[in-house]
């Protein structure tokens, strides 16, 4: 399997590439998100002003929604396409709690990184953040793949665990000799634990992506495993001669 530089230096030639085309391209989408909630959230956290802060999760669930919707959470059966923006505001406003600082562009390489504490706030109670948004921000309705697609969208602290990224664990199990394979679901049992494992084995390549392209280590994991997953399916359709879908992909 090819090491995680190349898959990931593909990734962003082919982005470069495409905005040199168009300026607007969605592949964006991810980092207007990610850095009007980093911009914002000191602000929020800070003003007592309640007419201030409401406009600040006005603007940020705007944020939150655009992006979901480039990456594909408002098709025609998700709940979210009969919503309007504003069912995003109690996620964002949970989000922007103090109690959750650290989680922020989370950096499992840093020598003061703390693995208790990042998996308290992640999964460690019903308040944590990644069941707040579970059971409560929507009603109960959200997806795991939703909720991790507004995790790395927003702390940019866990990969967004969708159909490709899952793709993408279950070859790179398949091709690892490891034993400490890692689970393609991340409520499973100790899955948390075993991507921090991953982040740390491959820490030399990890960090220089992260510095390189001024990503966070999550945010590079999650283009790591996703561009195995969507390649696999590239190639799968073209030994099924599903020429159509195949041309539609662009990362080949």
């Amino acid at each position: 399997m090819q090491s995680i530089t190349i898959i990931v230096d593909r990734f962003f030639g082919f982005m470069q590439k495409n905005a040199s085309k168009d300026e607007y391209t969605r592949y964006l989408s991810w980092r207007w998100c990610h850095d009007a909630f980093v911009d914002k959230r000191r602000q929020y956290q800070n003003t007592s002003n309640d007419n201030e802060k409401r406009e600040i999760e006005d603007y940020l669930a705007l944020h939150l929604g655009f992006y979901l919707a480039s990456w594909g959470m408002y098709r025609g059966s998700s709940f979210l396409l009969q919503r309007d923006y504003k069912t995003h505001v109690k996620a964002v406003r949970e989000i922007l709690n103090k109690k959750y600082d650290y989680l922020w562009n989370m950096n499992p390489l840093d020598n003061n990184f703390n693995t208790q504490t990042a998996s308290q706030l992640l999964f460690g109670n019903p308040d944590c953040i990644y069941w707040f948004l579970k059971n409560n921000a929507y009603g109960t309705v959200a997806t795991d793949t939703l909720v991790t697609k507004i995790l790395l969208g927003t702390f940019g602290c866990l990969p967004a665990f969708d159909r490709y990224l899952k793709m993408g664990i279950r070859h790179h199990n398949k091709c690892s000799f490891s034993d400490s394979r890692l689970s393609p679901n991340i409520e499973s049992k100790g899955a948390f634990d075993k991507l921090l494992v991953f982040v740390n084995k491959n820490s030399t390549e990890l960090g220089a992506l992260a510095r390189k392209y001024d990503y966070p280590v999550m945010k590079i994991v999650d283009l790591y495993f996703w561009l195995i997953g969507y390649e696999k399916d590239v190639l799968g359709s073209l030994n099924s001669n599903n020429v159509s879908k195949a041309i539609k992909m662009p990362f080949v």
